[in-house]
């Protein structure tokens, strides 16, 4: 796969999830404008470190698969189906990173970033901080090597990646039932909001970044009722700023919600 075609996905999916935030939105707010400059503003650095990372990952997946390292390399599957089970087992091992993110308190230092977001839209889905980044590339490396997931697996991924981050943090309302629908496979906006509610007992549910699969295997699946607070955020609020969100692991945990 070309390496444009994740860039053009990215500035592609942006760009038509803020014409449906304009004509479709979902209810509520949206937030204003400090925090979507603030979002902006830390964009090119997140996706500086993501490039780094994921050039690095692609290179191990290679190394890996050369030396026959990881559970694929010893079972009897190739082509596209070593792909596809290479593209389930990582996305389990995502959904492990995700959750131990929630529940270490080192890794949600970092990963509080994220959900200190007040008002979900498309800019919301990259705003991670660069050590989040480089703390999950360390995972992905283990992921890679335990499962040997091949490299076709990951480059398939990161443009459907892409696509579903920005959908799912996307501020738009869609009919109920295609809500519903579309999450016996993804996170859909309203069902992705319940992950970050400032509840923490509706925030540790639905894991799945990509695929809504493992939270359904494993018992952390939940959707919304039709009357359900769609509430996002940290209590007590954060400030929105880039200088705010690259001190956030360095803050005093004073009123932070701990996992």
């Amino acid at each position: 796969m070309p390496a444009w075609v994740p860039a053009i996905v990215l500035g592609g999916g942006m760009a038509a999830a803020a014409v449906a935030e304009r004509f479709w939105p979902l209810a509520g707010r949206s937030g204003g404008g400090g925090r979507v400059k603030a979002n902006l503003q830390l964009l090119p650095i997140v996706m500086a470190a993501g490039w780094l990372v994921g050039f690095a990952l692609a290179y191990w997946a290679i190394f890996c698969e050369r030396r026959g390292v990881g559970l694929l390399a010893w079972l009897p599957v190739e082509g596209a189906a070593k792909t596809a089970a290479g593209f389930l087992l990582f996305e389990l091992g995502d959904y492990a990173r995700h959750y131990a993110f929630h529940k270490v308190p080192l890794f949600w230092r970092l990963h509080r970033v994220h959900h200190s977001d007040p008002a979900l839209d498309a800019t919301s889905a990259f705003r991670t901080h660069p050590f989040e980044n480089f703390a999950q590339g360390l995972v992905y490396f283990a992921v890679v090597a335990a499962f040997g997931v091949p490299l076709s697996a990951l480059l398939w991924r990161t443009p459907l990646l892409f696509a579903a981050l920005i959908f799912q943090h996307a501020h738009v309302r869609l009919p109920l039932w295609l809500d519903r629908a579309i999450c016996v496979v993804t996170p859909s906006p309203r069902q992705h909001r319940v992950h970050h509610s400032p509840d923490p007992a509706r925030a540790d549910t639905n894991f799945g970044v990509l695929l809504t699969l493992w939270d359904r295997v494993l018992g952390t699946y939940v959707y919304p009722g039709r009357d359900e607070s769609l509430r996002t955020g940290l209590d007590p609020p954060r400030e929105q700023s880039l200088r705010a969100f690259l001190k956030e692991p360095f803050a005093s945990d004073a009123g932070a919600r701990r996992r």
